[in-house]
């Protein structure tokens, strides 16, 4: 494979944060949570699952995913506040900004890295040879550059 080893390793980060909303989910339903807050967790498992694909692949609809993850885990923490009560704004507001945090990462890993890993025309990395690789071939050609 010639991925990084960034895009093999990130993806299982994620996944692992999927795993705990996972559990979260399984944990709303055995406590019989309102429908509404279940669902909300498995979007955000769903989503991050997704995000974890994207990355591994290389592909830019991961920043579509951050960004349905997002509403996933806003809507999660709007509905947790309003059934639940002030005693879990604190984690809420925790979880909004991880959801942005992750947006925020895989918004410039889509601009910088899996754009260029995609042919795409952004990215940091320019499409041209190395200088010394370019005086190496001026030297070499007949006209002597």
């Amino acid at each position: 494979m010639d991925r990084p080893l960034w895009r093999m390793i990130l993806p299982l980060v994620i996944l692992g944060y999927a795993v705990q909303r996972g559990a979260a989910v399984a944990l709303a339903h055995l406590s019989e949570a309102p429908g509404a807050l279940t669902a909300a967790f498995a979007a955000q498992v769903v989503a991050l699952v997704a995000v974890a694909l994207g990355i591994f692949l290389g592909r830019r609809w991961a920043l579509l995913a951050a960004g349905a993850f997002a509403v996933a885990a806003v809507g999660a923490a709007l509905v947790q506040a309003s059934m639940l009560g002030s005693a879990v704004v604190p984690r809420a507001v925790a979880e909004i900004a991880v959801a942005g945090l992750v947006v925020a990462g895989v918004a410039w890993l889509s601009r910088h890295e899996l754009g260029a890993a995609a042919g795409g025309e952004h990215g940091d990395r320019p499409r041209v040879a190395p200088p010394e690789r370019v005086r190496d071939q001026r030297r070499a050609s007949p006209q002597g550059g």
